[in-house]
């Protein structure tokens, strides 16, 4: 069976741009978990789109792309004559909603989350707000302008894109007045685009998630990060024992309360969490394949086959969640 893999960064969605290099390399490196894994697991015959200043991946057919103008073509190709698709792409800039919505407008199948779902977890205030909706533990977060006017929390302080993805330009702030003084100086329009949350200890932790019928949890994950004013993710160990805080049957429970909340999750997501002395809190919700997904062939599990085997439940185009 065929099924575009459409990784962004590595796509040739860039080309006129300069590669950005630490996502082209994180991004390449899903995208070859993944092909590796649905070659050796299952009867998929990857097709990916290739920006041609990078190598061919072996095994999948490489759509070689040299301008943006042919990677909108070859895009609308795939889009008219293929059937099944993967995304992996940030939700920066709608990225990942944008590409979701030309798969299911174009009526063909999408392995992963509604664009209505992708949106909520893309806007990270309208997801910390969602979650404390429905009744699921996260971070306190406001607006940079609201906490500038009003300031609900003080102390030290996180500040980060509304709509970034994983640790990019989040900076850590050991005094409140460092963090204001960091967003007044900041251009009006990007410091609308900015969020504030108080730095909490704890471990950062995520879970590897599966969603069709039902939720899997694949993995609990630690993540390494280190923070010098500024965040950086310098990798994570899959497959961690679960503390005794959040045990798995905690990890289950908070699980299927978020799959209740929003059923548009399906397919692959990562749930980045961190864990304190008294309960776990959802900070960000990746509506993709995360890095963490990218060893679980070496605990003896193949995402692939599950998205494989999901085939035969879907329902509408998109994955059942």
């Amino acid at each position: 069976m065929k099924i575009v893999v459409n990784e962004h960064f590595t796509s040739g969605a860039l080309q006129g741009q300069t590669l950005p290099a630490e996502l082209a390399r994180e991004g390449d490196a899903m995208l070859r978990a993944i092909v590796e894994d649905m070659l050796a697991n299952t009867a998929f015959i990857p097709t990916i789109l290739r920006d041609n200043r990078l190598a061919d991946l072996p095994g999948a057919q490489n759509l070689r792309i040299e301008d943006s103008a042919q990677y909108q073509q070859v895009w609308q190709q795939c889009l008219s004559n293929e059937t099944v698709f993967l995304l992996i792409a940030p939700e920066t800039d709608g990225v990942l909603q944008q590409l979701a919505e030309d798969v299911l407008c174009a009526g063909k199948t999408l392995l992963g989350s509604s664009p209505e779902a992708i949106a909520v977890c893309s806007d990270k205030l309208r997801c910390s707000d969602f979650l404390q909706q429905n009744g699921l533990p996260t971070v306190a977060t406001q607006s940079a302008e609201d906490w500038l006017n009003q300031p609900l929390f003080t102390g030290p302080i996180v500040c980060k894109p509304n709509d970034g993805a994983g640790c990019v330009d989040t900076y850590y702030f050991a005094e409140t007045n460092y963090a204001a003084a960091y967003l007044q100086k900041m251009p009006e329009e990007r410091r609308r685009q900015q969020i504030v949350q108080p730095f909490c200890h704890g471990q950062a932790m995520s879970l590897s998630l599966f969603i069709d019928r039902s939720i899997q949890i694949l993995s609990l994950n630690q993540q390494l990060i280190n923070i010098d004013q500024q965040f950086s993710y310098q990798g994570s160990h899959v497959a961690v024992p679960y503390p005794a805080i959040f045990d798995h049957g905690q990890a289950q429970i908070l699980a299927d309360q978020l799959q209740l909340a929003m059923p548009g999750l399906s397919g692959f997501v990562g749930v980045d969490i961190l864990i304190d002395q008294q309960q776990a809190r959802i900070i960000d919700i990746n509506p993709r394949l995360t890095s963490s997904f990218n060893l679980l062939q070496q605990t003896g599990l193949s995402p692939a086959a599950l998205l494989y085997q999901s085939l035969g439940i879907i329902k509408q185009g998109v994955l059942s969640g």
